[in-house]
């Protein structure tokens, strides 16, 4: 029941390289190790494939195996050791400011592993330092971190930064010279962007250091809920090191298969989930408890499935179907997020009324118009909006697309629609939001655009929201 979860699991060199570090039978390991060797072209090697060919290297032994590439890949294990000494070391002095100044943070991802075994800076490649933010203390972390030399990456501004992250991006990039780089996180994986999604990481936190920095570390169950729902996301190149990651946390002490799996259908992981399981089981013969895969496989469903394949094929630009899968997935997530937190007040909006209006003119491709939504919307309730839209200068039968969205870091869509040139003016459209994903999202807002049409197309129209 789980083929069709296949098709994100790594192969080709790239599984024969992973086999080589990973797999459970050494004899396996060995021939993946030797035909790998036989078949890549190592100065064109994905640089992900390097990083765990240098973990097989370190398995399976020296020049015997490896031969030429011996010195290649002791080489590469030091530049692996010393980027992480690197990255860490440039990252402790914030990390132990926010300490000192009652920042609560939880390092997670990478970050982890070298916590609990400093030693693992020689095998798993640091790009960067991820840490979790508790939101109360958010805006002090994003305001040391300035205060501190570091600067945010993609020029969003500290306002946004500190204002906007809950409705627009999970994480915040932050750069200082060529060796400081931190992700700060709002929240700790894309996937899960709602108000209380995190908040069994932090009630199972455990205590723990980072260098000489005290600091809470993730309950390792939940460590590999992070794990497993942040390693099918798209990335190019894509990387492998949630294999290491997930194996290693699995044999952490203290690692217990129900928490992980209770936390995994909390946050609706499930197929992520599933997809990474199933591999390290049947591909690299691991052993994972039966009682969990099938308990697992009772929540793999829809919109889920579609959302993993949109986010594994791209990060922005999808389709109307992915689009639509996503934004159902975040109405589930945020509806048992919501219903869940019975005291949660209704979420209060950029108007001042259960009903909202506004006029826009002349607005040209490409532009984006910001639309208010109404205020106090339950979790039981949605808005129902209505758009009268006038299409200006555009031709009998050609077509523009108009899409109706909200969050601008990762866009959450709302609709779609293809116009096409007609005398028939104006247009009327009509939709629904799920009142507990504004809620859960804190979403206030909404952008109209147009694009797809021929140069010199306009929109004029008018917006009416309320309450339902």
């Amino acid at each position: 029941m789980t083929e069709h979860l296949r098709k994100y699991w790594p192969s080709g060199l790239t599984g024969l390289v992973i086999k080589a570090a990973f797999h459970s039978d050494l004899d396996v390991a060995r021939e993946a190790w030797r035909s790998w060797q036989e078949q890549c072209d190592f100065d064109n090697t994905f640089w992900g494939d390097v990083r765990i060919a240098s973990l097989a290297y370190r398995r399976l032994g020296g020049a015997r195996d490896a031969k030429s590439l011996e010195p290649r890949l002791d080489g590469l294990r030091r530049y692996i050791w010393s980027t992480g000494k690197m990255r860490t070391r440039a990252a402790l002095p914030l990390l132990r400011k926010y300490a000192e100044d009652g920042v609560a943070f939880i390092p997670i991802k990478g970050a982890v592993l070298l916590a609990r075994n400093p030693q693992a800076v020689s095998d798993r490649f640091i790009a960067d330092i991820d840490v979790l933010v508790d939101h109360a203390g958010w805006q002090k972390a994003v305001d040391l971190a300035l205060q501190g030399g570091w600067h945010i990456e993609k020029e969003i501004s500290r306002d946004a930064a500190v204002h906007r992250m809950w409705q627009t991006h999970h994480s915040l990039s932050l750069l200082k010279g060529n060796k400081g780089a931190i992700d700060l996180h709002y929240f700790s994986l894309r996937l899960n962007r709602q108000r209380g999604a995190d908040a069994m990481i932090w009630k199972r936190a455990v205590p723990g250091r980072l260098g000489e920095v005290p600091v809470s570390l993730p309950h390792p169950s939940d460590q590999l809920a992070i794990v497993v729902g942040h390693c099918f996301l798209y990335a190019n190149p894509k990387s492998h090191e949630w294999v290491s990651d997930a194996l290693t946390t699995i044999a952490t002490p203290g690692f217990n298969w129900d928490l992980f799996t209770d936390a995994v259908i909390e946050r609706e992981l499930a197929v992520p989930a599933m997809t990474a399981l199933t591999y390290l089981s049947e591909e690299l013969q691991r052993p994972i408890p039966s009682q969990v895969l099938h308990r697992l496989l009772t929540h793999v469903r829809e919109p889920f499935q579609s959302e993993l394949a949109a986010y594994w094929r791209t990060y922005r630009s999808r389709n109307e179907a992915e689009a639509r899968a996503i934004y159902l997935a975040e109405s589930i997530r945020s509806r048992r997020l919501v219903e869940g937190v019975p005291s949660q007040q209704p979420h209060r909006g950029a108007s001042s009324a259960l009903n909202t209006k506004a006029r826009f003119n002349a607005v040209s491709l490409e532009e984006k118009v910001t639309l208010p939504l109404p205020r106090d919307v339950g979790p039981g309730q949605s808005i129902d909006f209505r758009l009268t839209l006038r299409l200006n200068g555009l031709p009998l039968h050609q077509t523009v697309l108009v899409l109706l969205r909200c969050l601008d870091g990762v866009p959450l869509e709302i609709d779609r629609w293809r116009l096409r040139g007609s005398w028939i003016m104006p247009r009327r459209l009509t939709g629904k939001i799920n009142g507990a994903l504004i809620m859960a999202r804190g979403i206030d807002t909404l952008w109209l655009m147009a694009k797809k049409a021929p140069p010199g197309v306009t929109l004029s129209g008018s917006f009416e929201a309320r309450v339902v």
